[in-house]
């Protein structure tokens, strides 16, 4: 982390609470997204107040997180992650809009992203997923959200049309 701040990296992205945590302990000048999100109330209201921002898998950590901000009367920071192909984790193209019309009460979105499927090599699937993530940012989101990340690691090399905001290394 040390060395990576030292290079003006100012965005991290951890999987567990735990590694966010330690993160911000050490460093308050920097946005941590957790990946996996959360999967407690408790959890939840303890990221928020850290100012961690929780990425949003599943209509069970929006739930969750719903809950949270009316229990600590502020919305939370959250990144929305949708699905355009991998089909492990997101929100799915077809029911997103009405999900995302009913949470900006609740949820401040920093970020929406999704995440490459074949990224190490060059596929069809790779345009595909492009063209869906195009029409999400073109028309589903709200416009007060800023910034988008559909890379992974190895879609560095599919070229700039797929870098956005972050690419997460």
């Amino acid at each position: 982390s040390k060395f990576l701040i030292g290079l003006r990296c100012k965005s991290f992205f951890v999987a567990t609470i735990d590694e966010a945590l330690l993160l911000r302990e050490n460093f308050e000048k920097i946005d941590i997204y957790l990946l996996n999100g959360i999967n407690s109330l408790e959890l939840a209201i303890k990221t928020a107040k850290k100012n961690i921002t929780i990425v949003v898998n599943n209509d069970y950590q929006l739930s969750i997180l719903k809950k949270a901000s009316k229990q600590i009367n502020s919305k939370i920071k959250c990144a929305f992650h949708i699905d355009t192909g991998m089909n492990r984790l997101g929100f799915s193209l077809f029911n997103i809009k009405k999900k995302l019309e009913n949470i900006n009460k609740y949820l401040d979105i920093k970020l929406v992203m999704s995440h490459m499927v074949m990224s190490e090599k060059k596929s069809m699937y790779n345009s595909k997923q492009l063209k869906s993530f195009e029409e999400i940012k073109k028309n589903l989101i709200n416009p007060d959200c800023k910034k988008f990340s559909i890379s992974n690691s190895n879609a560095i090399f599919l070229g700039k049309k797929y870098h956005y905001d972050l690419i997460r290394a």
